[in-house]
């Protein structure tokens, strides 16, 4: 994934690889790393795929919503780590795979780029499926 996603604001006549910065100041929308979350989602897909080997091929194996179930579990460990809840040690029943494939993070905003990218592959998993 080499290329960045491009915004454009025709109000302002103004494009570029984060939102108009008239319509959307830089102070409210860029995270800590300088990357939107949609940005942080997609380097992580990439990841996924690169570095984890979960091609097109392997997501397309999952058929019983077990990408949608996996990004629920992170999802609802951001919520609670946001809302200040004991964390359990282990993954939650709704994980779908063997608990050593569990990885929450400390970090609540990492949680939710897992799950935003698990989103992504089963969007993209349906998308293949229906052509």
């Amino acid at each position: 994934m080499s290329e960045r996603i491009r915004y454009a604001c025709q109000e302002h006549s103004w494009a570029g690889y984060k939102p108009c910065p008239c319509c959307f100041p830089e102070s409210s929308l860029a995270a800590p790393t300088g990357l939107f979350g949609v940005e942080l989602i997609a380097v992580e897909r990439q990841r996924q795929i690169s570095q984890e080997g979960w091609t097109s091929a392997h997501d397309d194996e999952h058929t019983e919503g077990e990408m949608i179930s996996a990004s629920i579990a992170y999802a609802v460990a951001a919520h609670d780590q946001v809302i200040g809840e004991t964390l359990p040690d282990g993954p939650p029943a709704t994980w779908p795979w063997e608990s050593g494939w569990w990885k929450r993070d400390a970090d609540p905003v990492r949680n939710l780029v897992k799950a935003g990218a698990l989103i992504a592959a089963e969007i993209d998993r349906l998308q293949r499926k229906s052509k």
